[in-house]
């Protein structure tokens, strides 16, 4: 069962009129006329990737453009079988790519002459289960589609972690302001205002290899499923009771 590491960050800020100046991130237009407190919440939420995204790219060259594209074709065509074979569902196969040009060659004299042309063809590969990656990966290199593009490792609902961590920055950032209100001894007033700015996507770690000198490993363990973080972070400003 995939574990998610949940950690809290707190930086915050305590703002009563005549006793502390305002924060550079905040223009006095957006600050309440009498007493206030200022706080942010901060979170992070680690998880394991779920999925493996691949791109493979798929060349061949002729002397005749309709034929190369056909070369393509085939082997994609028999890569897509072993795929649904393999349960990769058709919805996480993208393979509508196809591009051709002319595939050229210098002489010794200098001149440029076409030697044929180039088809090439894209698949892209949701692959769900990880545990079957290192098998397609392996199929498609059998399968003379050596040219693995990319294989970045993912995670299946990232709207699910994004709005986890964000209830937690903004729990995070409640109880900072009761914790400073309490401790300054007054009483935390109404929410003036909120600060929040759409948290980037954590970019993709890629799938690396790695070996250890304590256990033989299979083949299929070494592609380590990597630590995705998400991260978040509001704003907030309170009124204080008199």
């Amino acid at each position: 069962m995939k574990q998610i590491v949940i950690k809290l960050k707190t930086a915050a800020v305590a703002a009563m009129v005549g006793l502390a100046a305002l924060p550079a991130t905040l223009p006095a237009a957006s600050l309440p006329a009498g007493p206030h407190l200022v706080t942010s919440g901060a979170a992070s939420v680690d998880t394991s990737a779920d999925i493996a995204v691949l791109v493979i790219e798929i060349n061949s060259i002729d002397n005749d453009v309709a034929k190369a594209k056909q070369k393509a074709d085939a082997r994609v065509a028999e890569y897509l079988t072993f795929l649904q074979q393999h349960a990769v569902a058709k919805q996480d196969i993208n393979a509508a790519s196809l591009r051709t040009q002319p595939e050229y060659e210098y002489q010794k004299s200098g001149a440029m002459s076409r030697k044929g042309y180039r088809a090439t063809r894209q698949v892209h590969v949701t692959v769900r289960a990880l545990t079957k990656l290192n098998q397609v990966l392996d199929s498609a290199l059998q399968l003379g589609l050596n040219d693995i593009r990319t294989l970045e490792l993912a995670v299946a609902e990232p709207a699910v972690y994004q709005e986890q961590v964000r209830l937690r920055a903004i729990a995070d950032a409640t109880q900072r302001a009761h914790s400073l209100a309490a401790g300054f001894g007054v009483k935390l007033g109404p929410l003036f205002s909120i600060r929040y700015q759409v948290a980037s996507q954590p970019a993709p770690p890629a799938a690396r290899m790695y070996k250890t000198a304590n256990a033989a490993i299979s083949s299929a363990e070494t592609y380590q499923q990597q630590t995705i973080r998400f991260d978040d972070a509001v704003e907030v400003v309170f009124e204080l009771q008199r």
